[in-house]
């Protein structure tokens, strides 16, 4: 594909995000470019007073059914506090298997989700190869709020911090030790949310 051409798919693909959002939520804007090894990726550090609230957590997804399943983060008492994470399927979501067989009507399939890394916001979806149908995909949704305010990693939260807020996104790796690919998402500053449409499962992290 030409520059041109792929300036303006994504032109249209952030037009289609934004009159798909409520009015709290804006296209991410890119800053560099759309792929990195994992040594050069940004992922977001999580303060030490936002752990998850589990590491793991697993649910079953089934066709022709809507699913939900969410992380919290913990207060330092030991009981749940904030929405950190949050996973979306639709009635249609669930297309194929790993293997490659096409999902029917009932058909369940369990999913896992896990935390990498506790300080970082770095996330495992299982099984690996699951494909979601692109005219009803699956939605992750992470708070980066845990991040305290300090998006930049320099032990406060300034201006530097703000700036790049509208560049954060969500970022897929395929299998471990490929590079990871932006995804077009959507922010909130005044949330501090962040979304993405997912297709298949791997590795996801939140970095800017």
């Amino acid at each position: 594909m030409t520059s041109p051409n792929r300036t303006l798919v994504a032109a249209l693909l952030a037009a289609t995000l934004a009159a798909c959002s409520s009015d709290s939520f804006m296209p991410s804007v890119a800053d560099g470019p759309d792929q990195l090894p994992e040594s050069s990726l940004n992922a977001l550090e999580i303060a030490p007073t936002e752990a998850p609230e589990t590491t793991t957590v697993s649910f079953y997804a089934v066709k022709g059914e809507g699913r939900e399943q969410r992380l919290y983060t913990r207060k330092p008492d030991g009981s749940r506090d904030d929405e950190y994470l949050r996973f979306t399927l639709g009635n249609n979501s669930l297309l194929a298997a790993p293997d490659g067989h096409h999902y029917a009507q009932g058909d369940s399939v369990l999913i896992t989700i896990s935390v990498v890394d506790q300080s970082r916001m770095l996330f495992e979806f299982q099984p690996a190869g699951l494909k979601f149908n692109p005219g009803d995909p699956a939605e992750l949704r992470v708070s980066y709020a845990p991040a305290d305010g300090d998006l930049d990693h320099d032990g406060d939260h300034d201006a530097v911090d703000d700036s790049l807020e509208t560049h954060l996104a969500i970022w897929r790796q395929e299998t471990p030790g490929t590079p990871f690919e932006r995804l077009m998402s959507l922010v909130s500053t005044s949330d501090n949310d962040i979304r993405a449409d997912v297709l298949g499962f791997s590795r996801y992290a939140v970095s800017y």
